[in-house]
């Protein structure tokens, strides 16, 4: 996470994180900081089933983790052709475009069939209490916008909004952080901070307005 949890607090103080869907979990590196913020309740979600045995590893032992392997969708029942990267962290839905010119060290190497899925309907099947999730993390290599789609439901329970954003098409088709801003402004969301490499990408951070009297990340 490029603009890290230690600079939420104030935020946290005000509006208490209490449960993370992690979208595009890989190998769930952020575990470490969210329970270091007093974050335990995590939902992650992973389309790259090759990775499952590593990834149930890692949150097994775990109380209050628990693991999805399907992609992220504005469908459901959806199949879908997930493009694999030589650094597994660049995979995905979508073909590589201006990310082959920024970071031609990274290939796609490989293509494997996964599900689609819309958010909600993972969060219902699964029975999970949506009022127990407000915080969602969506790192999923341009395809957050369509991820956003498919979770309208579980936006009116959501706090925060933290996800990867470009500026150019570094894959194809791919959402731009105008689409995104608009998108999640007219659901009642305000951009707090955003920190963008020099490669066309970064992160965003989000949050309901209307539930912060003092939107302020701490600097240290």
């Amino acid at each position: 996470m490029m603009i890290p949890l230690s600079m939420m607090r104030e935020l946290f103080e005000q509006v208490p994180v209490r449960g993370v869907i992690h979208i595009g979990a890989h190998l769930a590196e952020e575990q470490h900081d969210y329970h270091k913020h007093g974050i335990s309740r995590i939902i992650w979600i992973e389309a790259n089933h090759t990775l499952l045995h590593e990834l149930l590893q890692e949150t097994v032992n775990h109380i209050g983790s628990s693991v999805i392997f399907c992609a992220a969708f504005n469908e459901d029942k959806k199949t879908l052709e997930l493009n694999i990267s030589d650094n597994t962290q660049s995979s995905s839905l979508l073909d590589f475009e201006e990310h082959a010119i920024e970071h031609p060290q990274f290939k796609m190497i490989d293509k494997l069939q996964t599900l689609g899925f819309k958010i909600d309907t993972v969060i219902e099947k699964k029975g999970f209490d949506r009022r127990l999730f407000n915080f969602v993390n969506i790192d999923i290599q341009g395809t957050e916008l369509t991820a956003l789609q498919g979770m309208e439901e579980q936006l009116k329970f959501l706090d925060y909004v933290y996800l990867e954003v470009n500026s150019k098409h570094l894959y194809k088709d791919c959402a731009l952080i105008s689409e995104i801003n608009e998108f999640l402004e007219a659901r009642g969301f305000k951009g707090v901070a955003i920190k963008m490499t020099n490669h066309g990408w970064g992160d965003a951070l989000y949050i309901r307005h209307n539930k912060f009297t003092n939107a302020v990340l701490d600097k240290g």
